[in-house]
């Protein structure tokens, strides 16, 4: 079942709104990141019903800390560019679902706030990007957005998604703090063996290259092998 996960919404009767919408859809876990100043009486007003799923809702500071173990992270955007390879969300969703939903993986939706949706920072976070392609004006109200990609996940749960068959699933995925804890290891042995880590573009590779990718758990396995002889060979050849 997907966390829903609001970064710097600015509305509080969006927020609200998007309360409700999560009792109506029976999800868990609402996030409600950085929010403005203030947007608990708006909230209250539109979370009719629902005010208990408001007063649950974890309220951080920082998106990370809302999506550290989370395996797919997947952000919801109106923009696109050679920074934001989006998918169609009436297309690409369901597949997507059907790869991630499987036993001990974690998927978070992601939305931006309403004026300036999700930051390049926040969508640097995401495994996946998604719009609505639509004929008019892109953009949309945030708890509109946010209730048509539930629409789309519920209509994928009512048709029930085949299982894996044993032997035959995907392995599962690193989660963000498992990613963030590669990149910061891959960082470390390599400054250690005198590679200019502190170059931006250095950093910006490294954050696409890791964090924004679906990395599977056997795979970073590998890769901390890799970076341990590094430092194996280092302290012998010293």
């Amino acid at each position: 079942m997907p966390r829903l996960v609001l970064a710097r919404p600015r509305i509080g009767e969006n927020i609200g709104s998007i309360a409700r919408l999560q009792a109506n859809f029976g999800l868990r876990e609402l996030c409600i990141v950085a929010p403005m100043d203030g947007w608990r009486e708006g909230a209250d007003r539109t979370a009719s019903m629902c005010r208990p799923r408001l007063a649950e809702a974890r309220i951080l500071h920082d998106l990370v800390s809302a999506l550290e173990d989370c395996n797919h992270i997947w952000g919801f955007t109106a923009r696109s560019g050679s920074d934001r390879l989006v998918e169609d969300l009436l297309l690409g969703l369901e597949p997507a679902l059907q790869q991630a939903c499987q036993p001990g993986q974690r998927i978070a939706f992601v939305f931006g706030n309403e004026e300036s949706g999700l930051s390049n920072e926040e969508t640097a976070l995401c495994t996946r990007l998604f719009t609505l392609r639509l004929p008019g004006l892109s953009s949309l109200n945030l708890s509109q957005a946010v209730a048509i990609v539930l629409a789309q996940w519920r209509r994928f749960v009512a048709h029930e998604a085949p299982q894996p068959t044993a032997g035959h699933g995907r392995h599962p995925l690193l989660d963000l703090a498992g990613k963030q804890l590669l990149a910061g290891s891959i960082r470390d042995r390599l400054g250690a063996l005198g590679f200019a880590v502190d170059d931006p573009h250095f950093d910006g590779m490294l954050e696409r290259m890791v964090e924004s990718a679906e990395i599977e758990t056997r795979d970073a396995r590998i890769l901390h092998k890799i970076l341990r002889h590094l430092e194996w060979l280092q302290t012998r050849d010293s």
